[in-house]
C-alpha cells in the first residue's frame, strides 16, 4: 500500500495512505490535535508516536469528523487524549457501540460478508481486505466531549471544531485559521475516482449549505476525509454541479421521469472532474433518495384527503386515491378486488379521529411501499372505540398522480 507523510503547511502533516482515512496532525503551542484516526488502530499509533518525536510535544485531542467506522478505528491510539465528537447523533453512536458497533457484532458481521464474498463470488479487493483484518478487532471508545462547536488554542494558533451536517447528520470540519486550512471529512474528496460510489450514494442537498459557509473562511487548501488535498476553487466547482444536480433530479421527479431512465437523462448537468465509472448507480441512488423525500410529502397530503372521505364516508372520493386495478387483502382472509368489489363492501363508519404513522417505506423499482400505523376512534350508538392498526400499502404512479395499488391489512386490535 502507498503511504505518504505530507507537510501540508508549517503545522499540519498528513498522513495519507491507500484504502485508508487521512490522519491529520496540528500542532499548537500546548501540544498536538490529531483529526480523525483511520481504520487501522497500528498506523494510527505508528503517526501519532512520529509526530510527537518530529514536533517535540504531547498530544492533546483528537477530533472526529464524524462517527463512521473508517475514521473511528484507529482511535484506541489516542484513548488518554480527551476526544471530541459531534454532540448531534452521539446519542445514536452510544447505542451503536453497544449494538452494530459491539465487538461481538462486528465480528459476527465480517463471518458473514465472509461467506457472503464466496456465494457471491466477489472479486478480490485489498480495501475489503484490510476491513475484514481490522474492524473486527479494533477498540471503539465514545468521545470524552460531545459538542457541536469547539475551539481550542489562542488568537495565534487555534482550531476550530464545528458541526456542519452534510455527508452525516454529525459531520463536522475542523478549521486552522493561521494555516487557511479547513479539514472538511466526507464532505468533499480530491479524487471521486479513487472512492467508491458510497461517499456519493448519501449525498443530500444541504452539501451545498456546507460548501458556502465554508467558502466564507476562505481557506488556501481543503483537506478530504480520503486521497489528495483540494482546494476552495474545486469546492466551488463542485458545488456549483451539486446544485444543478439536485435541481435537475428535484426537476425529472416533477416531470414523472422513471429510476431506469435517470443515467441518460439528457437535462443532467456535465460532472465537475474525471467521472468515475460507479456514477450511474449513485445518480440512481440519490434519485430515489430524492424521489422517497417527495412521494413522501406527496402521500402525505394524498392521506389528509383520504381520511377526510373516511370522515364524510364519502366512496367516489376514497376511490380517488385507488389505482384501476387495486386490491386490498386483509389478515383474516378478507379480499377485495375493484371498484364494484370495493363498493359492494363498502361499510360506513362514523369516525371520530384518524391518526397515522409511518413506521417504514422504500422504493422498489418504481413502486412505493411504506408500513403505517393507525389509531382511529369510531363511535356506535354513543359508544366510542379505538383500535389500533397495521397495514402495509403499495404506491403506484397513474398520469403522475400517486395511487395506491394494494393494501394489505394485517394487525388490527381494540385499545381499552
Amino acid at each position: 500500500m502507498s503511504e505518504q507523510i505530507i507537510e501540508i503547511g508549517k503545522s499540519v502533516v498528513m498522513h495519507e495512505m491507500e484504502h485508508n482515512t487521512n490522519i491529520i496532525c496540528i500542532e499548537l503551542e500546548d501540544g498536538l490535535v490529531f483529526v480523525d484516526s483511520g481504520r487501522m488502530d497500528d498506523i494510527a499509533k505508528k503517526f501519532r508516536k512520529d509526530m510527537e518525536k518530529q514536533f517535540n510535544k504531547k498530544s492533546t485531542h483528537l477530533f472526529l469528523t464524524h462517527y463512521h467506522h473508517d475514521h473511528i478505528s484507529g482511535m484506541s491510539a489516542f484513548k488518554d487524549l480527551e476526544i471530541v465528537g459531534s454532540k448531534t447523533d452521539h446519542a445514536k453512536y452510544l447505542e451503536d457501540l453497544q449494538g452494530t458497533l459491539s465487538l461481538e457484532s462486528r465480528k459476527a458481521q465480517v463471518e458473514q460478508w465472509k461467506v457472503m464474498a464466496v456465494e457471491l463470488n466477489w472479486e478480490p479487493s485489498k480495501s475489503r481486505d484490510l476491513l475484514w483484518k481490522y474492524y473486527p478487532k479494533v477498540e471503539l471508545l465514545p468521545p470524552t466531549k460531545a459538542v457541536d462547536e469547539f475551539e481550542l488554542g489562542s488568537e495565534k494558533q487555534k482550531v476550530v471544531f464545528r458541526r456542519v451536517g452534510g455527508h452525516t447528520e454529525c459531520s463536522a470540519y475542523v478549521h486552522i485559521p493561521h494555516e487557511k486550512i479547513v479539514i472538511l471529512g466526507d464532505n468533499i474528496v480530491g479524487d471521486p475516482t479513487k472512492v467508491g460510489g458510497c461517499f456519493f450514494g448519501g449525498l443530500k442537498e444541504n452539501i451545498i449549505g456546507v460548501y458556502d459557509e465554508v467558502a466564507k473562511l476562505k481557506p488556501k487548501i481543503i483537506i478530504p476525509g480520503h486521497g489528495p488535498t483540494t482546494d476552495l476553487a474545486y469546492m466551488i466547482k463542485a458545488g456549483d454541479y451539486f446544485k444543478k444536480l439536485f435541481q435537475t433530479l428535484n426537476e425529472m421527479y416533477d416531470k414523472g421521469v422513471k429510476p431506469s431512465e435517470v443515467s441518460s437523462y439528457k437535462g443532467l448537468p456535465e460532472f465537475y472532474d474525471e467521472k468515475p465509472d460507479y456514477w450511474d448507480n449513485v445518480l440512481g441512488r440519490l434519485y430515489q433518495s430524492i424521489s422517497s423525500e417527495k412521494a413522501i410529502k406527496d402521500i402525505d397530503q394524498i392521506q389528509v384527503k383520504l381520511d377526510q372521505a373516511s370522515f364524510e364516508n364519502d366512496v367516489e372520493k376514497l376511490l380517488q386515491y385507488y389505482a384501476e386495478d387495486f386490491v386490498i387483502t386483509v389478515s383474516n382472509g378478507f379480499y377485495v378486488q375493484g371498484v364494484e368489489v370495493f363498493k359492494r363492501c363498502f361499510r360506513p363508519t362514523k369516525f371520530v379521529e384518524i391518526k397515522n404513522e409511518r413506521k417504514d417505506h422504500f422504493f422498489l423499482g418504481e413502486k412505493f411501499i411504506e408500513k403505517i400505523s393507525t389509531l382511529s376512534t369510531t363511535k356506535k350508538s354513543e359508544t366510542e372505540t379505538t383500535t389500533e392498526s397495521e397495514a402495509v400499502q403499495i404506491w403506484v404512479k397513474e398520469n403522475n398522480d400517486w395511487k395506491i395499488q394494494s393494501e394489505i391489512r394485517l394487525d388490527t386490535k381494540d385499545i381499552e
